[in-house]
C-alpha cells in the first residue's frame, strides 16, 4: 500500500508540470489536493476515459490506493496499461508493481479490459 501511496503522490506532483489535452484536469488536480476524493476521481474518471493519459494513472493508483473510493485492482492495472500503452514511461516501469497484487486470472482480465479499451 505504501508503494501505491507513493506512487499517486509522484504522479500527482508531476502532472502539476504537464500541460494535458483537457482543461478540466487542472480541476481535479485541485479537487484532489482538498481531500475530496471521491469527486477527484469521478473527475479523472471521465478525464481517463477519453483518453488523457496522466488521468488514467491517477484514476489506475487511487483504485488501488485506500482513499475512500472503490477499490478495484483489475480497473486499476487495466488503466495502468492503457497509459503505458500510449507510451508513458512511468506507467510502463509501475506495471509489475500493480500486477503483483492481481492473480493470474486478474491480470488476464485487465489486461483484456486494456486491450478493449476505445476513448
Amino acid at each position: 500500500m505504501r508503494i501505491f501511496k507513493g506512487l499517486l503522490a509522484a504522479i500527482v506532483l508531476s502532472a502539476f508540470y504537464v500541460v494535458p489535452a483537457k482543461a478540466d484536469f487542472d480541476d481535479a488536480l485541485e479537487i484532489f489536493s482538498q481531500g475530496d476524493y471521491q469527486t477527484a476521481f469521478e473527475e479523472f474518471k471521465v478525464l481517463a476515459e477519453q483518453g488523457v493519459v496522466e488521468a488514467q494513472m491517477i484514476l489506475a493508483t487511487m483504485y488501488v490506493t485506500d482513499l475512500d473510493v472503490p477499490q478495484d485492482p483489475v480497473l486499476g492495472y487495466m488503466w495502468l496499461d492503457i497509459a503505458a500503452a500510449q507510451g508513458n514511461e512511468v506507467a510502463r516501469r509501475a506495471l509489475p508493481n500493480f500486477a503483483k497484487n492481481l492473480t493470474p486470472e486478474q491480470l488476464a482480465e485487465a489486461q483484456r479490459k486494456a486491450r478493449a479499451w476505445k476513448p
